[in-house]
């Protein structure tokens, strides 16, 4: 039945035998060799490479750093990403149709249920907005509405939030994994980061730190501590060395 559904990967909860095998499929297994039972075969396709990481005991080295699927390995002479239209039809099926339309009054729902048609012609669109660095104008506008903070009700009290069009939020999507993915490429964001990354939490920094910690005072050393925090960091970081 796998052979015929030609999967690339499958798992087996192991409940008779640990001997099996599968044509056409590396085995890894976590069990008791030898006994009956006790253990998950996975298999994964031979087309597949397997490729071994080494972590050096460092448990950070075990996060999952794989960056989404939106674009297409292959690039250009260039160097510019592919952007493919399954990946984009990939994107408006997962449009939330509860959101704002934004200034071009476009509803999500309508951008959902139209991926089929939309799909050749935004992505042809977005790819030529990446290889020319322009947006279309429309993109650029936004419904801004201002948000309390806190404190006194003074302009300074309020953030902007801007709503912008459903099509220049999907094109942010592919933007977003493009940079993700060479800022992780180039070592650009360290194992360690955990603030504003997919997956990665308060809860995630302080397992790890955790670890860290435990590690070193059962080893007899010393652990120093120091906490900093920058006061209005999103509000005072200067735009221009930012552009630059």
């Amino acid at each position: 039945m796998v052979q015929q559904q030609s999967c690339d990967v499958v798992a087996i909860t192991e409940t008779r035998s640990w001997s099996s095998a599968l044509g056409g499929y590396k085995l890894f297994r976590k069990d008791r060799k030898g006994r009956r039972g006790g253990g998950v075969a996975l298999y994964i396709s031979a087309a597949f490479d397997a490729v071994g990481i080494e972590t050096n005991d460092n448990d950070e080295y075990l996060w999952d750093n794989c960056p989404p699927g939106l674009v297409d390995g292959i690039r250009g002479q260039n160097g510019a990403p592919v952007i493919q239209e399954e990946a984009v039809r990939e994107l408006l099926s997962c449009v939330n149709v509860c959101k704002s339309t934004g200034p071009a009054g476009i509803h999500p729902r309508v951008m959902k249920e139209l991926a089929d048609e939309l799909v050749k012609l935004l992505s042809i669109i977005y790819q030529q907005s990446w290889l020319t660095g322009e947006v279309p104008g429309d993109w650029k506008l936004a419904n801004v509405t201002p948000i309390h903070k806190k404190g006194g009700k003074g302009d300074t009290g309020y953030r902007p939030v801007s709503l912008t069009s459903v099509p220049g939020r999907v094109m942010e999507q592919f933007i977003l994994s493009i940079i993700t993915q060479n800022l992780q490429d180039g070592q650009g964001l360290r194992p360690s980061q955990h603030g504003f990354r997919r997956g990665r939490s308060c809860l995630t920094n302080l397992v790890s730190f955790y670890d860290q910690v435990t590690r070193l005072v059962d080893a007899g050393r010393a652990v120093d501590v120091v906490y900093l925090d920058f006061s209005k960091a999103f509000g005072t970081v200067s735009h221009s060395t930012l552009l630059d």
